[in-house]
């Protein structure tokens, strides 16, 4: 999945999440934090299980226990078990989360609940390992669903051509997807 984390000895409670995705469970401590930056957003566990994914203009929170604040471009949010939210230039635009699909993605299953295409093309890529690019007119558009990732790319790219209701076109440089 192209996850990059960075961590320093000295400060072995935060870490910075540069690219990919990662769950982290983590032992709560009131006088240690521990903070995960990715890109412009910081994230403080308040005693939890959560996953971060890192995005193209931001990042993705969503929590199985406990909870964490999410501060980014001057707003902040605490979400608990079955909250997630996208940080991006757009704001912090909150949805539920199923607590039990939080971690499906280390199984090679997807799941989104009213996720916007670009955010579910950038998930796709990251699993698939090959460039996925997605036409501005489908971007924004919302999305529900879940998907189980295969070794067959072939196979792959029809079952998200009919899941997400696209044309996936391959092109030489990864995949398309058009309306």
């Amino acid at each position: 999945g192209g996850t990059r984390l960075t961590m320093d000895r000295r400060k072995p409670r935060e870490v910075t999440l540069e690219g990919g995705r990662a769950l982290f469970d983590v032992v709560h401590d009131d006088t240690r934090p521990f903070i995960v930056g990715v890109g412009e957003a910081i994230l403080t566990d308040l005693g939890t299980v959560f996953d971060v994914t890192h995005l193209q203009n931001g990042a993705r929170v969503a929590v199985s226990e406990g909870s964490v604040r999410v501060d980014a471009r001057g707003d902040t949010a605490t979400l608990n078990p079955g909250d997630s939210v996208v940080a991006s230039p757009r704001g912090l635009e909150r949805r539920p989360v199923d607590i039990e699909a939080v971690d499906d993605w280390r199984e090679g299953r997807l799941s989104w609940n009213g996720e916007r295409l670009d955010v579910v093309a950038q998930d796709l890529a990251r699993a698939l390992n090959r460039p996925i690019r997605i036409a501005p007119a489908l971007a924004g558009r919302s999305f529900s669903g879940s998907l189980n990732i295969g070794p067959d790319a072939r196979d792959q790219r029809e079952r998200i051509a009919l899941l997400l209701g696209v044309t996936v076109i391959e092109d030489g440089e990864g995949w398309r997807l058009e309306p």
